[in-house]
């Protein structure tokens, strides 16, 4: 990973594939990405970041809302990433705004972090994220966003609808903040009865992006 003017970046493998054992003519070819409207094929987990929290994978958390589902709008971040905080400071705003709502188990606003769960935990402390969701992803986990997702740089925000399907991913700029929360407040078909499973979330004045960010 290199980090330059606040922004961490991925260095990415090559796009023709991987070669295996030293011959050339032995390629394993890239695997096709993940696209916005697409489910993801293979399983993500999520570690929580708080010690001995357990983990959760994304269809766990897609799935554990009371009315058939949950919207999960996630928020990849670094410990040295400069610019990362201020977009979790922005995303922990709109969830406080949107608070009836997650208490309703319809939305989840979670903070991942990629590399440092110690400093992790330092720094939610110290900026107060106490309307995020925390999360940390291994080695394993970050490896298969690079490849599958495209991932090279943080903050990185993916938006799953209450299916798992992938309705927005990119840099904080490019997100549609506006429209996510239609994909919450409309109303959903229920799936069948039970309680609804409790994310682990510390708990949404309106959100907004400044421009230079």
């Amino acid at each position: 990973m290199e980090c330059a003017d606040g922004v961490c970046k991925f260095v990415p493998r090559s796009q023709r594939g991987v070669q295996i054992g030293g011959n050339e003519e032995n390629v394993e070819p890239a695997l096709p990405l993940v696209s916005v409207g697409d489910k993801p094929p293979m399983p993500l987990i999520f570690e929580t970041l708080e010690e001995g929290g357990g983990s959760f994978s994304l269809q766990r958390l897609c799935a554990a809302g009371e009315d058939g589902g949950r919207v999960v709008v996630l928020d990849l971040w670094s410990n040295a990433c400069v610019r990362c905080p201020e977009a979790l400071d922005k995303l922990n705003q709109m969830s406080s705004a949107c608070q009836g709502d997650v208490k309703k188990h319809r939305v989840t606003f979670a903070a991942v972090n990629i590399d440092d769960k110690v400093k992790a935990r330092a720094l939610v402390a110290e900026r107060q994220w106490d309307c995020l969701a925390h999360f940390f992803i291994d080695a394993g986990t970050k490896d298969t966003l690079k490849a599958r997702f495209g991932l090279q740089s943080v903050p990185f925000v993916m938006v799953f609808d209450q299916d798992g399907i992938l309705r927005q991913m990119g840099n904080p700029k490019k997100i549609d903040w506006e429209a996510l929360p239609a994909l919450w407040t409309e109303e959903l078909p229920v799936q069948g009865g039970g309680k609804s499973e409790e994310v682990p979330v510390n708990a949404v004045q309106a959100f907004s992006l400044d421009e230079d960010f």
